[in-house]
């Protein structure tokens, strides 16, 4: 999982959800409902944002990418722990063409998409699918393992120091551990303007609700037995203005159902204004979004000898 951050829901409580989704995100998660149309169109949109994150924002795989080259040349085997959608799951195997990939998450529709995205970039024959509920273990199958990824996934975990315990005993000795946590939520709207301040009320709602709150993973890397050898900071490269407006209309929409019961008349209305499909104010005319995005890569190593875990 994921890629990306994690849309909003009434009640939601980060890392006890039992309808929870492991991904890319990032995966977000759908308002509970007893609707089956209403929750397939949620998990349709949810899929939505996943896909338009890695579109927009997936570009950092390639910057940690050619830091895995510099200590692995040539991975022979990759793992994404909560894959989602798939978009950086076909960008790893495409920046690693001597690599079989393995997508793990516990949605079996999102691992549909995964396949997609892999036969849509080129690498379908590289990349394998599998459900796993991460929560319990890694899969016993998986072993002897050149580079472990996760991008927006492991604080959605129960028990990430237990994954991390089995992914030191599944990976190699010099193999590589890379975790990806988006710092802070996506934001489009020119912060100098009333736009950016609602948008930054929507965030503070979201964040006061645990949206996306992850720790420092330094100290639960080292202490399952890992080295740890970098943290990144990394923002986001521009984006083509048409997906840059999708992302922004399918990001908003989201927090603004999410959050509707909590905010203003004045606010509802401009968002309103903000989702129309056309208009002075609408998302998908206007010039001036950009996409901000901010995350922390940990880059850690199991060391080349045996050695008890601290």
């Amino acid at each position: 999982m994921t890629q990306s951050a994690h849309p909003p829901h009434t009640g939601h409580h980060p890392g006890h959800d039992a309808h929870r989704r492991h991904g890319h995100h990032h995966s977000a998660h759908a308002a509970h409902t007893h609707d089956p149309a209403t929750a397939d169109a949620m998990a349709e949109g949810m899929a939505e944002v996943l896909d338009l994150d890695a579109a927009a924002s997936g570009g950092f795989v390639d910057e940690l990418a050619e830091r895995i080259a510099d200590l692995i040349a040539a991975p022979r085997s990759v793992v994404d722990l909560g894959s989602g959608t798939g978009g950086l799951t076909a960008r790893l195997a495409a920046r690693f063409p001597s690599a079989q990939v393995t997508a793990l998450d516990n949605a079996p529709d999102m691992l549909d998409r995964v396949r997609d995205a892999a036969r849509a970039a080129g690498v379908g024959d590289r990349v394998r699918t599998q459900v796993a509920d991460l929560d319990t273990a890694l899969p016993g199958d998986l072993a002897d393992l050149d580079v472990v990824w996760s991008s927006s996934a492991m604080h959605h975990f129960a028990a990430p120091a237990d994954l991390l315990g089995n992914v030191h005993a599944a990976v190699r000795p010099g193999g590589l551990l890379i975790v990806v946590e988006l710092d802070g939520l996506p934001a489009f709207l020119p912060p100098d303007t009333p736009d950016g301040q609602l948008e930054r009320r929507l965030h503070t709602i979201m964040t006061e609700r645990g949206a996306n709150a992850h720790p420092d993973w330094s100290p639960v890397i080292v202490g399952a037995g890992f080295d740890l050898l970098e943290t990144h900071a990394i923002t986001n490269a521009p984006a083509p203005p048409d997906l840059t407006s999708r992302y922004a209309h399918a990001w908003i929409s989201r927090m603004a159902h999410g959050l509707a019961e909590e905010l203003s008349d004045t606010d509802r209305s401009r968002l309103d204004d903000l989702l129309a499909p056309a208009g002075p104010s609408s998302l998908g005319t206007r010039e001036d979004l950009t996409v901000r995005t901010r995350r922390t890569a940990w880059i850690a190593r199991r060391p080349e000898h045996n050695q008890e875990k601290p």
